[in-house]
C-alpha cells in the first residue's frame, strides 16, 4: 500500500506536562517529571520515585468528562487525542477516515498491582481500589 499519510494533529501528556507544548517546554528546559508518587497507589509509595502524570484519575475522568471506572491509561490516551484532534482542527473524528497511534510505558500499571494483591490476597477481593501493604 503506497497511499500517503498525513499527521495532522499532535497530543502529549507525561510527568513533564498536561500537554504537547507544555511537555515540549519542560524538555527545552531540562525539567524532570521525576519525583515522589502522588497519584498512584503503590507498596512502593514514599520509597522509590516515579515520573508520573501531575493529575489524579478523579481530576482525569473530570476534565474529559468519563466516568472514574476506565484505567489511567485510558484517560491519559483519551487527553492525548483530545489535544491531537483540536491541534488538527477536527471537532468530530467521525466524518474521516482516520487513525491514531498511541505510545505509552508500562500502560495499565496502576490497575495491574492492585490486581496482582488480589490474586495472592483473596481477602483483598472487592475492596476499593488499595494495594495490598508490603
Amino acid at each position: 500500500m503506497n497511499a500517503p499519510v498525513f499527521i495532522a494533529g499532535v497530543g502529549a501528556i507525561s510527568a513533564i506536562g498536561n500537554n504537547s507544548a507544555e511537555c515540549l517546554d519542560a524538555l527545552g528546559k531540562g525539567q524532570t517529571g521525576v519525583g515522589s508518587m502522588r497519584n498512584l497507589t503503590s507498596v512502593h509509595s514514599g520509597s522509590i520515585p516515579a515520573a508520573e502524570v501531575k493529575l489524579s484519575n478523579e481530576g482525569l475522568a473530570k476534565l474529559l468528562g468519563l466516568s472514574r471506572v476506565l484505567s489511567r491509561t485510558a484517560m491519559l490516551s483519551m487527553m492525548a487525542a483530545k489535544e491531537a484532534g483540536q491541534n488538527a482542527g477536527i471537532p468530530d473524528l467521525s466524518a474521516y477516515r482516520s487513525g491514531f497511534i498511541s505510545a505509552n510505558t508500562v500502560g495499565g500499571m496502576d490497575r495491574t498491582e492492585i490486581f496482582f494483591c488480589r490474586l495472592h490476597d483473596p481477602s483483598q477481593q472487592g475492596k476499593a481500589e488499595r494495594c495490598c501493604s508490603s
